[in-house]
């Protein structure tokens, strides 16, 4: 009897847990960087806007494991924490990079993940650069496959499904789950953070701007726990194999 066909999420989770700094080209370590400066830039002109304001003073009571920086200050926090309080700078102003197929992509808003969880687990600045390529793989390839016509279409916001989806490649790139472990924290992830297109009808409020990248840092803490979230999840892993498509 012939084996069957691996499932969409493992064949997801192999190629993102494929991904080695060794086997970039140039060409991608270098527009990599260049991605990382304009990310920072992005947040940095939104370091005084309302939402971050709003965000951080949110964050400073809930204290946390100084595990993260909190971009333009010394602070640090939760490795959570850190991710939504950077992802609401990254994403604020709407000027990181873009990215339309069937669906549209910020997928520099994935940083606030990568750099969150490369600092709490003292990892170098090539695993920074492999972990946020493997969450542009992650995400860019249901952008451009995902859903018929699109997600969007289906009733789902596609570009916030998708980020939370590009974060959560780079967390299980980055803690080097193994492919059974990566698949589950998709499935979580889909479980929590697959958004309804009805949020971005009219005008746009500021949770527009931060609730694509909080997304990821709800996945940075399951990540941590690969055991417990293999066992609870294997539902969430189908049902993104129903939603996905083809890769």
């Amino acid at each position: 009897m012939s084996e069957a066909a691996p499932t969409i999420s493992r064949q997801l989770a192999e190629i993102i847990l494929g991904i080695q700094y060794e086997d970039l080209p140039q060409e991608v370590i270098y527009e990599t960087k260049r991605r990382v400066l304009d990310t920072l830039a992005c947040a940095m002109g939104a370091l005084n806007s309302k939402p971050v304001d709003i965000v951080l003073n949110t964050i400073k009571p809930l204290g946390g494991n100084p595990q993260a920086t909190i971009l333009g200050s010394t602070n640090k926090t939760s490795v959570t924490l850190a991710a939504f309080a950077n992802g609401t700078m990254i994403r604020y102003l709407d000027f990181n990079d873009y990215y339309f197929y069937r669906d549209p992509a910020h997928a520099s808003s994935t940083l606030a993940t990568v750099l969150a969880l490369a600092e709490a687990e003292s990892l170098t600045g090539k695993d920074v650069i492999t972990g946020l390529v493997a969450a542009y793989e992650g995400q860019i390839r249901l952008c451009t496959y995902c859903g018929e016509p699109n997600l969007w279409d289906r009733g789902w916001r596609g570009s916030a499904t998708n980020v939370s989806f590009g974060a959560t490649a780079g967390a299980v790139r980055l803690l080097e789950l193994d492919a059974d472990a990566a698949m589950s924290a998709f499935g979580i992830n889909n479980s929590h953070n697959s958004t309804l297109a009805q949020s971005n009808h009219g005008t746009i409020a500021m949770h527009a701007r931060w609730g694509r990248d909080h997304c990821g840092h709800h996945q940075l803490h399951q990540h941590q726990q690969p055991a417990q979230c293999h066992r609870r999840s294997l539902a969430g892993a189908q049902r993104h194999d129903r939603t996905a498509g083809n890769l």
